[in-house]
């Protein structure tokens, strides 16, 4: 069963092939409907969790004897679920773009939203490793093609160094793990160091620099699809993080989790926050929202892999409406409120469950200071998202009604996807979270009404109104720092800025297989 969303989409993919030289609206519809179906068959699917679908193409067995397996489970469900449905909702948008898209495209976006399917649906080490080289190479063969085997975009080279980082820092983990006496199972718990990095290269798997702009350099046109260029990794690495943490943190780890995830959440948050530049300040939001997650991971019995998952399908779902999505009719308005409303811990959504995990676990723990440092750092997200999303309804450049309605359409399924999520985990709510929920509710409005008030020059002035040091404001020791580590991610993805740089990369990645096998035995 597991196999028929997979099939879907690689009919779909194979029937616009065949009819590429058709006219392009055929191969918007045949698109639109395979993910649809897709969709519908993996929700569908919900109801038979856990399921699993393992097979082994490694020869000789004696040798590779861990299979390739994929599972759909309460971690991985929401993942893929919001996975199909955001590329159906960017090619349900697309004619409001009014851009028209080659059938080339339409095909390499397909096989992108495959492999990402699939590396969401990894269920050990070996097909992590595999997915992820696979989706990386697919996007650097895209690249070198576009560019005629002459990459020189800085950017693009330093994302697939971080990418290629957090493939080596995965191995790394499972070293660790099978030397402490672990396995390389995600059914098996980790230690504790093993956990920290695969928490850092699920990281590195984040949007740290937004490439969407640069897409062009893969030959992409529509900045939607472009858009899946950053949240189709962070979707995979979110995964493997949940799949991890679905045992529950090791001793050992509990305050390191809870130190990176305040300072995460707090400086990202207040940074978001203040920042009056929308385009730079979505990194801010990404890692606010992951602070959050891991801070609250740390705290009571709820899985921590189901909240990590949760906290997938907020980062993409609200980036989502932050690349792309605008607000062209008057209820079009109701998507930002809504999504703000899950930001801030609405019942009934994926947020609604971290409200009650902080409601319930870390108020009955007496960690009063811990919820207050959330309910700030929730309500300043909340803030500066309502703030980058919520405006004024802009003219339509297509005014055909089909155009409109298959817009409308998009939203919709944006905000159905998160709600029957929310239906199909049963995430319940307390008194208390509805009170948490509605604190952090009063505090946004009241913070964002404040700020409209004056015209938002608070925010732009703060830095200088409060005097940060200079240390802080533009982080200059530590900024030396970082750009340190950027030239080597640059450095190690210039690897591959060749015509050699393709048979590099499959030889990592079987030596990567080979080495897994050896540690296997």
């Amino acid at each position: 069963m597991l196999l028929l969303p997979i099939l879907l989409l690689l009919t779909a993919t194979l029937l616009i092939w065949i009819l590429r030289k058709r006219h392009l609206r055929i191969h918007w519809f045949l698109a639109s409907l395979g993910i649809l179906l897709a969709w519908v068959a993996t929700f569908i699917l919900g109801d038979q969790l856990p399921i699993e679908l393992k097979f082994s193409i490694w020869k000789p067995e004696s040798l590779f004897s861990t299979p390739l397996l994929f599972t759909l489970d309460e971690i991985t469900w929401p993942l893929a679920m919001t996975c199909l449905a955001i590329l159906l909702v960017i090619s349900l948008t697309l004619p409001s773009r009014d851009i028209v898209i080659p059938a080339g495209e339409r095909i390499t976006t397909l096989i992108y939203l495959f492999l990402t399917f699939s590396a969401v649906l990894a269920g050990n080490i070996l097909s992590v490793l595999t997915t992820w080289m696979l989706m990386d190479i697919f996007i650097f063969a895209l690249s070198m093609r576009a560019s005629k085997y002459n990459v020189e975009d800085p950017l693009l080279m330093f994302w697939f160094g971080k990418n290629l980082i957090s493939v080596f820092l995965l191995i790394i983990a499972a070293i660790l793990n099978i030397s402490g006496g672990g396995t390389h199972h995600f059914e098996d718990p980790m230690i504790g160091a093993s956990v920290v990095i695969v928490s850092l290269s699920s990281l590195l798997r984040m949007p740290i620099h937004s490439i969407s702009k640069h897409g062009k350099q893969i030959g992409w046109s529509d900045v939607g699809n472009r858009t899946t260029l950053d949240i189709f990794p962070a979707l995979s690495g979110m995964s493997v993080l949940g799949h991890v943490l679905k045992n529950g943190l090791p001793n050992d780890v509990f305050l390191w989790f809870r130190l990176i995830g305040g300072i995460y959440l707090a400086y990202y948050a207040i940074k978001y926050f203040i920042s009056k530049k929308t385009e730079v300040s979505r990194l801010e939001f990404y890692l606010g929202v992951f602070g959050l997650g891991i801070l609250v991971t740390s705290y009571g019995s709820i899985s921590g892999g189901i909240l990590i998952s949760t906290v997938g399908v907020m980062i993409v779902s609200l980036s989502t409406t932050m690349e792309f999505i605008k607000i062209h009719e008057g209820w079009h308005s109701f998507i930002p409120i809504l999504f703000t409303g899950m930001l801030a811990g609405l019942p009934g959504t994926p947020g609604g469950l971290l409200s009650l995990r902080i409601a319930d676990e870390i108020l009955n723990s007496g960690a009063i200071g811990i919820a207050i440092l959330v309910w700030i750092g929730m309500s300043f997200l909340a803030v500066g998202y309502l703030k980058s999303t919520f405006k004024a309804p802009i003219d339509w450049r297509n005014s055909e009604n089909l155009t409109r309605i298959s817009y409308s359409v998009g939203l919709m399924l944006l905000v159905a996807n998160t709600i029957l999520i929310s239906i199909q985990l049963n995430h319940e709510f307390t008194f208390r979270s509805m009170i948490y929920f509605i604190s952090v509710g009063l505090t946004t409005g009241f913070l964002y009404t404040i700020l409209n008030k004056l015209h938002f020059k608070f925010r732009g002035d703060f830095i200088e109104r409060v005097r940060i040091p200079r240390w802080m404001s533009e982080f200059s020791p530590l900024r030396r720092v970082a750009q340190s580590f950027m030239e080597i991610f640059y450095g190690i993805g210039r690897i591959f800025e060749s015509e050699t740089g393709m048979l590099w990369a499959f030889v990592i990645l079987q030596l990567l297989i080979i080495a897994l096998g050896k540690l296997n035995q």
